[in-house]
């Protein structure tokens, strides 16, 4: 199968779809090959399992290392109590001509397991924020207060 023809398969890269699929393999689907991808290499992961242009791409191989780690490491603390991941990709204001251009968030909050024995004040979130173009990406752990 072409290159062109295997994207074509893929579903478009969307806050609800990467929210739903990668929560649901941390938390019910976490033997499985596709999860398995996901935590040990989280970008090959996005590549293979959504349709990106070739900016995107470009973009997800740009992440600075330090970033992928810290995402990475989230990931895969996640465990078995699953982790929540909050999506906002970039929007161009509607009329295409517009400067009006906001970046991106990524959030990832592992979930307590019940018989977890970390206290809630133990356990981290990774924030990172990007630019309108999916480029220049800054994380950072922020514990959970509370």
């Amino acid at each position: 199968m072409s290159e062109q023809q295997n994207n074509a398969a893929k579903p478009s890269l969307t806050e609800a779809l990467v929210s739903q699929l990668v929560g649901e393999l941390l938390e019910r689907d976490s033997e499985s090959e596709r999860a398995k991808t996901l935590k040990h290499d989280w970008r090959s992961f996005i590549d293979n399992e959504f349709e990106l242009t070739s900016l995107q791409r470009k973009h997800l191989l740009d992440i600075p290392q330090r970033e992928v780690e810290m995402i990475q490491q989230a990931l895969s603390n996640a465990g078995d109590g699953g982790a929540t991941i909050r999506l906002r990709l970039p929007v161009q204001g509607e009329n295409s001509a517009s400067t009006d251009r906001s970046g991106g968030e990524l959030e990832i909050t592992p979930r307590r397991s019940p018989s977890a024995l970390v206290p809630k004040n133990a356990l981290t979130i990774v924030k990172c924020t990007f630019d309108a173009d999916c480029s220049h990406w800054h994380c950072r752990w922020v514990p959970i207060l509370g």
